[in-house]
């Protein structure tokens, strides 16, 4: 479990219903900051971190929201799954930051899409999201680039060996 993930998710989960509500007014609009740092994390990083990281991402927006924190949590899981699922079907070999930008786009793509997809479908508001997908399509590729954006910052930092190490 890395506490380091914790406190960022948190940070994000802050800025997700505090800060973006206030830039971005049509609520299909606003790019996911916990969906792009646990796709980035998760394929930069271990995908065992992931999983706790979810808890403290889902309880902020079920407590500002009408919806409930388990939902919200439902929501993310697919985030954790996809990104399970595209470390374990590249070989370790092949880990290189050009593989690692476009699957963190698409991790974050998906996750979003399904983010989305689950919560208008509890919220019974299908209606109103297959207007929006032009909308949705951008907080989707929004929130892609601000994945790609955090995949070299959140690769890991290998232990150099020096004169006295």
């Amino acid at each position: 479990m890395s506490l380091t993930l914790i406190l960022f998710v948190t940070l994000a989960s802050f800025l997700q219903v505090g800060a973006l509500p206030v830039l971005f007014p049509d609520p299909w609009s606003v790019p996911l900051l916990p969906v792009a740092l646990v796709a980035a994390w998760s394929v930069n990083r271990s995908c065992d971190e992931v999983w706790i990281a979810l808890l403290p991402a889902a309880v902020l927006p079920g407590i500002v929201s009408t919806q409930r924190s388990g939902w919200f949590l439902m929501a993310l899981l697919p985030v954790a799954l996809i990104g399970e699922v595209v470390t374990q079907t590249i070989a370790g070999e092949q880990r290189g930051l050009r593989w690692r930008l476009p699957a963190t786009a698409s991790v974050a793509g998906l996750g979003t899409l399904s983010y989305l997809l689950l919560l208008a479908i509890v919220g019974r508001d299908l209606h109103s999201l297959s207007e929006a997908i032009p909308t949705i399509v951008g907080a989707t590729l929004e929130t892609s680039a601000i994945a790609v954006v955090l995949t070299p910052l959140l690769q890991p930092r290998r232990r150099r060996h020096g004169l006295f190490t």
